[in-house]
């Protein structure tokens, strides 16, 4: 099975380019449609994630069948906790499916991470609505 280049320094670029585009573009279009909200992060995620797969895609000259199959280096787990802390479901779908068949061990890695973040994030919710209904009462 042959696995595809992945440019993952342009693909981290290009997504926080992405977040400032998507920021401005998500206010743009909630301004005008004052009454959903939601388009603003749904128009921002769509613009992080595009700007994030356009990065992935870019050209450099790496050979796929010399990379390393080692886990992932420290430098890239401190961006895998980031970004999944961050937004564990996107991060963690597309750290996944970026490395699956070129680094799969780096694959699983980054997807068990995201799954923990995803896991504090829910017990986060669960503690602040808990600690809230026990000050209001």
């Amino acid at each position: 099975m042959e696995g595809k280049n992945v440019n993952v320094k342009n693909m981290i670029i290009m997504g926080l380019i992405g977040a400032i585009i998507g920021l401005f573009a998500g206010a743009a279009v909630a301004g005008f449609f004052p009454k959903m909200e939601f388009l603003f992060l749904v128009v921002w995620g769509v613009i992080i994630i595009l700007f994030a797969f356009w990065g992935a895609k870019m050209k450099e000259a790496t050979d796929v069948k010399t990379l390393p199959q080692d886990g992932l280096t420290k430098k890239e787990q401190r961006i895998a906790w980031t970004f999944s802390l961050i937004n564990p479901v996107i991060t963690g779908g597309v750290l996944y499916f970026m490395w699956s068949r070129t680094y799969p061990i780096k694959a699983k890695q980054a997807n068990h991470i995201s799954f923990v973040a995803f896991f504090l994030w829910i017990a986060l919710y669960f503690f602040y609505f808990w600690f809230k209904l026990s000050v209001n009462q």
